[in-house]
Order: structure tokens, then sequence, then C-alpha cells
């Protein structure tokens, strides 16, 4: 049973939690981009032409998959072309993250979609490239990254033959992981 005491309570935490975020809300930051490319935002304005910035929101990454759009014409299936294009893969992108996308709130770990033109076959892998290593080719175009943490990132989509060999590679991706560094 809620007492009255209990709702007065809740009504009043609620009040001061919206106060409270409407003054954060119009505090000014100013955005400083260190040499090694971190970012930081601070309520000091770090210099006299600094202007201050507006704070993206939230970054969402869609649950739902989508397909690398086909730039090629289609091809007729006959006999001596349904082997090349089963395994024609130029058309291999990454979905998301999107370029320069800058990704807030991620505590290390993101989602990287991968489209194919075609369907993996003959015992093909995707294996991607984070900032120059390779990771361990699977058999998705969808991969959980862990512990990539905050600044620039270069992401490649590869995709590899049963012995190794690169079929067909994405163009490079980059993005930024932002991590809020407030200082009163």
């Amino acid at each position: 049973m809620v007492t009255r005491f209990t709702a007065l309570f809740v009504i009043f935490s609620t009040t001061l939690l919206l106060a409270s975020m409407q003054s954060f809300a119009t505090e000014k930051y100013y955005k400083v981009v260190r040499a090694d490319g971190s970012v930081e935002y601070t309520m000091e304005k770090p210099s006299a032409e600094s202007k201050p910035v507006d704070l993206p929101g939230l970054s969402i990454i869609s649950p739902e998959r989508k397909q690398a759009p086909t730039t090629s014409q289609p091809v007729p299936n006959t006999e001596s072309n349904i082997a090349r294009t089963e395994t024609d893969y130029s058309g291999i992108q990454i979905i998301s993250p999107a370029e320069q996308d800058n990704l807030w709130g991620t505590e290390g770990t993101i989602t990287v979609e991968v489209g194919l033109p075609n369907k993996l076959s003959n015992g093909a892998k995707i294996q991607l490239s984070l900032d120059g290593k390779n990771l361990p080719a699977l058999e998705s175009t969808s991969f959980t990254l862990k512990d990539v943490y905050r600044g620039e990132h270069k992401l490649v989509a590869s995709v590899i033959s049963a012995n190794g060999k690169v079929l067909a590679s994405s163009p490079t991706r980059t993005f930024y992981i932002m991590m809020a560094n407030i200082r009163r």
C-alpha cells in the first residue's frame, strides 16, 4: 500500500530530477579536441574565440538487418555465369556504424552490420579489420566488437575464401567512440 508520504516523496523527487535535468540542458559546453584525437567537453571556455556546441543526442543502432544495394546490372542466369555471380561479393559494404558516426555510451561494445550483394557460399566468411588488426572471420553479417574505446577507428570488412584468399573488401569506414568528460 502506497502511503501519502511515499507518494509525496516520489512527486518531490521527480520534480527535483526534472529541474536538475533542465539546468543541465541549458548549460553551455565547449568542445576541445586533443592532439591524440580524443575529445573533451567542458563548461569552461577554453579560449576567447571558442563557441558553445550543441551536444548530440544518443546514437541508436537499429536491430533490423539491411542488405547492401547492388550497383551492378542484373546478370542473366546462364550456366556460364551462375558460379561467377554466386561468388561475386564486390558490393560488400559496412552498413553500421555509419561513415564519420559519433557513437556515445557504448561502454566499449559496438555492433557492426555488413551488407553483401550475395549470400556467402563455398566456405566463404567475413573478416573485419579494426584499426589494421584482423579479427576472426565468421559466417555472419552481424558482429559485436568489445573493448573499442574512445577515439577514431577505421573498419574494413572483407569476404575471404575457405583457403584465406580475399575475394572482396569494403571501403574503409571511419567512426568515433565518444565519451563525455565534463569538468566543473
